[in-house]
């Protein structure tokens, strides 16, 4: 058994070696930084990918609780002073959400008025018709 995974290992060694026309040591060398090269840019690309999506999960974030709170800060702004201290009172936490959430998101979109997860989802759908 142990010599049968030894000649399997063996085995693919000079697979690896006959396929990238391997025949010294100077040349395993250059392939192997090569690889680690390789392994390097992709790490770099995946951390890139990594806080794109945590910046879309803050934007879907924002997003939730503004669509949540919406209704309700459209129906406190619309109340007569006296009734929208008690209404603001009873409704704290929701308005105040809404509040930062609004001006997270107004930050977000910047002059172009919309958001980027909006492009994203339109990105998406289009892969899914595809």
């Amino acid at each position: 058994m142990e010599q049968s995974a030894e000649s399997e290992s063996e085995g693919e060694r000079s697979y690896f070696l006959q396929q990238n026309q391997i025949s010294d040591m100077e040349q395993l060398v250059g392939k192997i930084e090569a690889i680690n090269n390789e392994l390097q840019d992709i790490a770099a690309e995946i951390r890139k990918v990594d806080r794109r999506l945590d910046t879309l999960a803050l934007h879907f974030y924002h997003r939730e609780i503004y669509i949540k709170h919406k209704d309700l800060y459209a129906k406190y702004k619309k109340l007569d002073p006296k009734k929208s201290e008690a209404f603001y009172d009873k409704h704290f936490e929701a308005i105040q959400e809404y509040e930062v959430a609004k001006k997270y998101l107004d930050g977000v979109k910047g002059d172009n008025k919309t958001l980027p997860i909006n492009k994203m989802g339109e990105r998406a759908a289009d892969a899914y018709r595809a």
